[in-house]
């Protein structure tokens, strides 16, 4: 039995895994040893040997293959002589007794090559194609339905958005908001409340790779940010907003006051206070004050022409994680 899930969305990924090891458990009890190859690190043919060996303790065996870069054009981060004629020997004549799951986690597989041309014709193919923005809420509404939980559709649409439409994150974000709001309607203002925004997330996580002088690694944050905003202004401001709050924490704190009366003074939800406040802990006032002070500035020079947004921001990351 040979099966293939084409895609990069990993919640179908994974759950179209269970589906296949479930197909083949006879009740609940049976077991399915599972074994995962990557391609990136194991060469295909111990795979391949490994299928072609009868399981022993139970029924079938379950063989996984990730990273199957040798499926598009892609190169793989090592060099590894991959024998993809046995590959296809095998797709041609499998083991009745081995389960082998083929994952391209990729948008797409290279239809010239020989090898796929075979898989999409003698293997089981599982789809697992990111969704649009639209698909991803009917498929969250969807989910929500089944599972009686009530839910109003403007809270649906601010999910979506704040998530990329990832399924698995938004699969998380409803199981804390069961557990943080029992029982009650999810509503806009519950997500608003609770639920972290990926960009928010990244940019925390900037602001302390920075804080931290590590270059590197905020270069590769700030390229991912690129990625999901295109103007170095939008998160400057994010910033720069995260950084003020952090600040009257921090001194909120030092003067004795609790979350409850923090949250009350700054009008924000208590989860988001202690959430913040488990990270403020990492930085210093002066840490804190410092990136603001250059961040403000920086503002400054790029919306009065002094200097390119994306060469600012760039200089900004290089000076502060270097001096």
């Amino acid at each position: 039995m040979i099966y293939t899930i084409i895609g990069t969305e990993r919640y179908i990924i994974e759950h179209s895994l269970k589906r296949i090891k479930k197909k083949y458990m006879s009740d609940d009890t049976t077991q399915i040893d599972v074994v995962h190859f990557d391609m990136n690190e194991t060469l295909l043919d111990e795979a391949l040997y490994d299928a072609q060996v009868p399981a022993f303790f139970s029924d079938y065996k379950m063989l996984v293959i990730d990273n199957p870069y040798f499926l598009t054009g892609q190169n793989g981060k090592k060099d590894l002589p991959h024998n993809i004629d046995m590959l296809q020997a095998y797709v041609e004549n499998p083991l009745d007794t081995t389960i082998l799951v083929i994952i391209a986690d990729y948008e797409k597989m290279d239809e010239r090559k020989k090898i796929v041309k075979v898989l999409k014709k003698a293997s089981n193919i599982f789809e697992a194609y990111k969704l649009n923005s639209n698909q991803a809420s009917q498929w969250l509404k969807n989910m929500l339905d089944k599972q009686n939980i009530a839910y109003e559709h403007e809270a649906i649409e601010s999910i979506v958005s704040r998530t990329d439409a990832d399924l698995q994150v938004m699969v998380s974000e409803i199981k804390k908001y069961q557990l943080m709001y029992p029982d009650q309607t999810i509503s806009l203002e519950i997500v608003e409340d609770a639920t972290e925004d990926i960009t928010t997330k990244t940019v925390f996580e900037l602001i302390e790779a920075i804080v931290n002088k590590e270059a590197s690694k905020s270069i590769d944050l700030y390229q991912t940010l690129l990625e999901q905003s295109d103007d170095p202004i939008a998160f400057i401001a994010l910033m720069s907003q995260q950084l003020k709050v952090m600040l009257q924490l921090k001194l909120a704190h030092m003067r004795g006051y609790n979350a409850k009366d923090v949250a009350r003074i700054l009008a924000m939800h208590p989860y988001r206070v202690k959430k913040i406040q488990e990270n403020v802990s990492r930085f210093s006032e002066v840490q804190m004050q410092q990136a603001l002070t250059e961040l403000i500035d920086l503002d400054y020079q790029i919306k009065t022409g002094t200097i390119d947004k994306f060469l600012g921001f760039e200089l900004f990351i290089i000076r502060f994680t270097t001096v």
